[in-house]
């Protein structure tokens, strides 16, 4: 598991470029990557946001084909909320706006925990670097 921390959410894109930047030289391919937010499509720091590096996200447009499976615009990497990708999975997951909040520990918890078992070869984490509960919850030492 990779940890890259931010100050500042609007950050976060930039970071993720570079995360989605060394995966591809680790040989995933796009198709194998997803960026998933620990945060609803309204408050997450990617709202609005097109492209991380050189690469552009694929979301989903909010309508299903003629088999019931979500339409995702054109992109090549997959961009989503932990909850929407609940019960999927993808060999690289990239994590982001993980900054829980202390009045809603336990669901923001539960949220992180969901959003890391969706890696089945490599996760990477990017979360506020002043978060103690993130920072407690990521090191490598718990704490």
């Amino acid at each position: 598991m990779g940890v890259e921390t931010y100050d500042d959410p609007a950050e976060q894109p930039r970071l993720v470029g570079r995360i989605i930047g060394r995966l591809l030289s680790q040989r995933f391919r796009p198709e194998d990557i997803v960026v998933l937010s620990c945060r609803g499509l309204e408050s997450t720091a990617f709202k609005g946001v097109e492209r991380v590096g050189n690469h552009t996200l694929a979301r989903y447009t909010g309508e299903y084909d003629l088999l019931g499976n979500q339409v995702r615009s054109a992109g090549q990497i997959a961009f989503d909320t932990v909850w929407r990708f609940k019960g999927q999975q993808a060999a690289a997951v990239v994590l982001v706006d993980v900054d829980p909040r202390e009045q809603r520990m336990r669901e923001e918890l539960q949220v992180l925990f969901c959003g890391m078992t969706r890696a089945t070869v490599r996760l990477e984490v990017v979360a506020a670097s002043g978060n103690p509960e993130a920072r407690r919850r990521l090191s490598p030492t718990g704490g």
